[in-house]
């Protein structure tokens, strides 16, 4: 198959429609924990004891750079999360695991047995629609909210197991947030 110019395609991203929710952690950097705490404390308040998990509905990714739709007739503070900074990745926002097989029960030592590769995703969030119904399904659920991609770098093409990379946030070219993804409160293995 002749290769073609990425100017003559259409970029989707990695997984456009995803088989079912994709399951996230919240506030597992420590940085962003005093972040959410000052906007609602009420609302983000954790002693980080026990990992906070919630999901996301996807019904189609947005391709990287594409458009996100800020659902302006029922959001006033649409939210943007940190990215990542690794060549193998691109412009990113979150570390996302792709699972290669399905896990339950698995212990910690096996973790890196189970996982296919790393892609990044905007955890993008409606935080005042999220807070006002005391959970984030509905908030972090809108059309449009989880960009994903460019791709998927196989876990082959890492060196450490999770693998350690910068992360950060611009905002308008402004650098907003500055971390790495060792800085996770609960690891990979964890999660």
């Amino acid at each position: 198959i002749p290769a073609l110019p990425v100017e003559a395609v259409t970029l989707q991203s990695p997984i456009p429609c995803p088989a079912q929710d994709v399951v996230c952690l919240g506030i597992n950097y420590m940085a962003h924990s005093d972040e959410a705490e000052k906007y609602s404390a009420d609302a983000f308040a954790t002693q980080h004891q026990d990992a906070i998990y919630f999901s996301k509905r996807v019904s189609r990714a947005v391709p990287d750079g594409g458009f996100i739709e800020a659902h302006t007739d029922l959001v006033q503070k649409l939210d943007y999360e940190c990215g990542l900074d690794d060549p193998r990745l691109l412009h990113a926002e979150k570390l996302a695991v792709v699972l290669g097989k399905d896990a339950k029960d698995v212990p910690a030592g096996q973790t890196k047995d189970y996982v296919f590769g790393y892609t990044i995703l905007n955890d993008v969030s409606a935080r005042d629609v999220q807070t006002a119904h005391k959970q984030w399904y509905f908030g972090k659920s809108l059309d449009g909210f989880t960009p994903m991609g460019p791709c998927i770098v196989t876990a082959d093409e890492f060196d450490t197991y999770p693998p350690a990379l910068p992360i950060r946030s611009r905002v308008n070219g402004e650098l907003r947030q500055d971390s790495n993804t060792s800085n996770m409160i609960f690891s990979c293995a964890e999660i």
